[in-house]
């Protein structure tokens, strides 16, 4: 896989505070925050960088560089999952508005031995250049620099003879948004982030789905009943490989797909739920269901229930890293929430 150094910009800590307010305003108006100088270059020259994260229960480490936008075209950057096509056309509208990309795409590698002990040789004897506190002040961000000519040939030498394919972690919509516009005149190389399984957890999002006004929430029932085994009402969730919760009414209920089929459970629920028990055909289109990420706590479960009382909310269980790299078929949107979650403006490359 052809991957390149760059020259990036970081936060100047001098001048600006990296909080919830200068990030917001940095994600609603990137423009204005960019002309105000408050982005350095992190080198004169092209440099790798080397991104962690830690927080309480986890600490991540990638590598950050261009990739070229050939291997997604050519399919080397494989997809995991459908694309939504509202927020498909979002992405290009900002990526237009910004010319700057100021978030990596998160890829997921096989692990590569090599490349491990360069990043930890590069953390171990370096300092990082930013250290951040944020979402939470439970969570650090820091980054490093690779400019060693040395080291960059080798990087660039493990992904050009060892890494032939990468599965998008999270990024599938700017993958598919830059693929759109990709021509001479547009960026041949998107901002994206390198980590092996270990380095990532997979997490899943609720799915919310509006009820039809014509139809009551047993008629839901009894047709979700005829699709599953197993069907039981439970006090909690669960999770367990294969089960599937449906929360409607105050009520939890606990039950697997009726298929004999191997294929993974996302797509069996999107083929033999959503159009037969939801009416829902295509769900990258349909305004009757939205997702929201999985709760971090029970009063974000609480929350979710409250505001969502009327709709039927679903959750399929989790899958891992190793099982989304060696899967050969395209899920439905939203099977996945991979961890660590990339923040904007840690590293901006301007296009």
């Amino acid at each position: 896989m052809e991957i390149f150094p760059f020259k990036g910009y970081i936060p100047d800590l001098s001048k600006i505070s990296f909080d919830d307010a200068f990030y917001q305003h940095m994600r609603e108006n990137f423009n204005e925050v960019l002309s105000q100088s408050v982005f350095k270059p992190a080198d004169n020259l092209p440099c790798y960088y080397i991104l962690e994260i830690q927080d309480h229960r986890h600490t991540s480490t990638g590598l950050i560089a261009l990739t070229s936008m050939d291997e997604y075209m050519e399919d080397s950057i494989l997809r995991h999952e459908h694309t939504i096509a509202v927020k498909e056309k979002l992405h290009r509208t900002l990526h237009a508005a910004r010319k700057a990309m100021i978030k990596p795409a998160a890829l997921l590698m096989h692990k590569n031995a090599a490349l491990q002990q360069i990043l930890s040789e590069c953390k171990l004897n370096s300092q990082p250049i930013l250290v951040i506190k944020f979402p939470d002040h439970q969570t650090m961000q820091r980054l490093w620099k690779i400019n060693s000519p040395v080291l960059i040939m080798k990087i660039t030498k493990i992904f050009l003879t060892k890494v032939h394919s990468a599965i998008i972690a999270d990024g599938h919509h700017r993958f598919a948004s830059l693929a759109h516009v990709h021509s001479a005149q547009h960026p041949k190389s998107i901002l994206s982030i390198y980590f092996a399984p270990q380095e990532m957890q997979v997490s899943t999002f609720y799915r919310i789905i509006k009820k039809l006004n014509a139809e009551s929430y047993q008629a839901v029932l009894d047709r979700m009943k005829k699709k599953s085994i197993g069907w039981k009402e439970v006090d909690r969730i669960q999770s367990k490989p294969g089960i599937i919760h449906l929360l409607c009414q105050d009520k939890i209920f606990r039950f697997k797909l009726k298929v004999k089929n191997k294929a993974p459970i996302h797509l069996n629920f999107s083929k033999y739920v959503l159009g037969p028990v939801f009416n829902i055909r295509d769900e990258s289109k349909s305004k009757r269901i939205k997702y929201v990420e999985y709760p971090a706590n029970d009063e974000e479960h609480k929350l979710i229930l409250e505001k969502h009382s009327k709709a039927f909310i679903i959750i399929l269980p989790l899958l891992t890293a190793h099982q989304i790299l060696v899967n050969k078929k395209i899920l439905p949107p939203k099977s996945t929430m991979f961890t660590p979650r990339i923040i904007n403006g840690l590293v901006v490359v301007p296009v």
